[in-house]
């Protein structure tokens, strides 16, 4: 079951892909670790409206990005055996609810979002 009202969803859903990098080299290393993260409306027009750079014309879905890259540090520092540092965070918004958490329970709160460990 899609979260909505209509086809409008109310909140924004994003995936954050962790890699690791070498610390030498710099390349990325093969463990990563994935986090889907539930971003209230809400949060984004409260994140909207406390950030004055931001302009009225930016996309709900960017701000949601750069809200659920906050959480991957917060997240990665809860979960078993985390990549190790240092780490590249790639973050997409998704265009609807993503299966891989149909039925789950979130894994972690933190400041109104929802996070899932994949």
């Amino acid at each position: 079951m899609t979260p909505g009202v209509g086809h409008l969803l109310v909140n924004v859903y994003v995936q954050v892909t962790v890699t690791a990098q070498d610390p030498n080299s710099g390349q990325m290393l093969r463990n990563f670790r994935r986090v889907f993260v539930e971003v209230p409306r809400t949060r984004i027009e409260r994140y909207r409206k406390e950030s004055p750079k931001i302009g009225a014309d930016t996309a709900d879905e960017r701000l949601a990005e750069d809200l659920a890259g906050d959480v991957a540090p917060y997240a990665l520092g809860r979960i078993p055996d985390p990549p190790p540092g240092p780490w590249r965070v790639d973050k997409v918004a998704l265009s609807g609810y993503p299966s891989e958490i149909e039925g789950r329970q979130y894994d972690l709160s933190f400041d109104s979002m929802k996070a899932w460990f994949v």
